[in-house]
């Protein structure tokens, strides 16, 4: 297994470089998720109620579409009673030229 840390902003991939240069499958790119030749896995910080609106977030459903939301907010319903544990993770298939997994991670109950 490979692990890919993406960051557009030069520093934080500066800081990824620093602190796992060390680890092996691991590499650090400086640009956006979107322009990896490919990928298997997605992980976003998202927030506790799968609304997917903004930062990270907002560029994964531009990129895999509106009914990715959709799916994240259902299983949250279906699983967790409407939110998802801060610490817990999801797995969700989203279809973009290929199948991808993304994984939802809550990070944080809201943004407000």
């Amino acid at each position: 297994m490979k692990l890919i840390l993406v960051a557009p902003n030069s520093l934080l991939c500066a800081a990824f470089e620093e602190n796992f240069n060390y680890l092996p499958n691991v590499e650090t790119v400086n640009n956006y998720f979107e322009w990896l030749p490919d990928f298997d896995c997605l992980v976003s910080p998202a927030n506790s109620f799968g609304m997917m609106d903004g930062g990270i977030d907002a560029a994964i459903i531009r990129f895999f579409g509106r009914s990715l939301m959709a799916k994240v907010q259902q299983q949250i319903i279906e699983d967790y009673l409407g939110e998802q544990p801060v610490g817990t993770s999801q797995k969700d298939i989203a279809v973009k030229n290929a199948i991808a997994t993304t994984v939802s991670a809550a990070t944080f109950e809201s943004a407000n």
